[in-house]
């Protein structure tokens, strides 16, 4: 999948418009803050982008590459973020950052938010989760 792609999406729109990218391309990964979706786009235009995570304190657009025939534009996306209702259902952990990361972003951690069910047998499942920008 290309950034042209993604831009086309009708959840895109509501990607937030700064934040972090942590971008799985073919060859690196990328992981960087991004100050307009017009300077993420330019720095991802000609990768070929397995996977993205947009996101900032409030909500994550996320996009991954399919090669199924079920999505025309061979990848999956969404955006994610805690609803009043879910808040008794989230797990939060925040997870340290490397050095070079926390130069990259001005960050020292990031916050992962698991959304947790239940199966009919009591077992604890996370069927969702959000990066979540902290400071």
């Amino acid at each position: 999948m290309d950034w042209d792609k993604l831009r086309g999406s009708s959840e895109m729109e509501h990607a937030p418009e700064s934040g972090i990218m942590l971008v799985y391309t073919r060859k690196k990964v990328i992981f960087e803050r991004y100050q307009s979706l017009q300077q993420a786009g330019e720095r991802l235009r000609g990768e070929e982008i397995l996977e993205v995570h947009l996101f900032d304190k409030e909500k994550e657009y996320r996009a991954l590459a399919s090669q199924s025939k079920r999505f025309p534009g061979h990848f999956i996306d969404k955006v994610f973020r805690v609803e009043e209702k879910d808040k008794d259902c989230i797990y939060s952990q925040e997870i340290l950052l490397e050095m070079t990361e926390v130069n990259k972003t001005g960050m020292e951690k990031i916050q992962v938010n698991n959304h947790i069910t239940y199966s009919d047998t009591g077992m604890a499942v996370i069927d969702r989760y959000q990066f979540v920008e902290v400071g």
